[in-house]
C-alpha cells in the first residue's frame, strides 16, 4: 500500500480591502516521464508555470468581475496613503551627507561597499521620483 501523495498548495487571496476570497492553486513539480527526458525537465518545469500562471490569472479575473468600481477606488485611496507614509519614513531614514566614492566605486560616506549605487543615493532617488509623482496628483 502506497501513502499517499502530500499536494503543496499557494493560497492566493483578493488584494481589494475587507474581501475574504481566497483561491487555492496546486504547486506542482514537474514528474520525470517522456517529456522532460525529450525536452528537458527546464522546458516542462516553464511549461508547468505558465500553464499556472494562466490558471491563477482566469480564477483572479472572473474573480475581479465581481467588484464594484468603488471597492477598487478604496483600496487605491489606502494603497497611495500607505505608500506616502512609507516614503515619508525613508525620506527621514536618509542622511544628508553626500556620497564620498573610493577609487573601487564603493561609498565610504555610509559605508557601502555593494557593486550597485550606494543605497543613500538610490533612496534619494526613489523618494523624489515618487514625490514627484505624488505631487502631480489632484
Amino acid at each position: 500500500m502506497s501513502s499517499p501523495e502530500t499536494v503543496t498548495v499557494e493560497v492566493i487571496s483578493c488584494p481589494l480591502d475587507n474581501c475574504a476570497w481566497q483561491h487555492a492553486e496546486p504547486v506542482v513539480d514537474v514528474p520525470a516521464n517522456a517529456l522532460a527526458n525529450i525536452f528537458g525537465s527546464g522546458v516542462m518545469t516553464g511549461v508547468a508555470q505558465v500553464q499556472r500562471a494562466q490558471r491563477v490569472e482566469d480564477a483572479l479575473q472572473q474573480h475581479f468581475a465581481s467588484h464594484k468600481v468603488e471597492q477598487y477606488l478604496r483600496t487605491i485611496t489606502r494603497l497611495r496613503a500607505d505608500l506616502k507614509g512609507a516614503i515619508a519614513l525613508l525620506d527621514d531614514a536618509t542622511v544628508n551627507e553626500p556620497c564620498s566614492l573610493d577609487h573601487h566605486g564603493y561609498c565610504q560616506e555610509h559605508m557601502d561597499f555593494s557593486e550597485a549605487e550606494c543605497y543613500q543615493a538610490r533612496i534619494k532617488r526613489f523618494v523624489a521620483e515618487h514625490a514627484e509623482t505624488e505631487s502631480g496628483r489632484g
